[in-house]
């Protein structure tokens, strides 16, 4: 498997949301859980996407 490497910018990310840069790889291959905090808000951003779309096909 291709070893994943992390731009400064993706690091510094990953630093101020308090995620390890282990962390983050895990998310982003699925070898991990996403964390509660995290899993509510993509489940908040998919409710409201879901919300702005469901209005603009109105």
């Amino acid at each position: 498997m291709k070893r994943i490497e992390l731009t400064e910018k993706q690091i510094a990310f990953v630093n101020s949301s308090g995620l390890t840069e282990q962390e983050l790889i895990e998310l982003l291959t699925g070898d991990g859980l996403i964390p509660a905090e995290l899993l509510e808000i993509v489940q908040k951003v998919a409710a409201h996407t879901a919300q702005v779309l469901e209005k603009e096909d109105s």
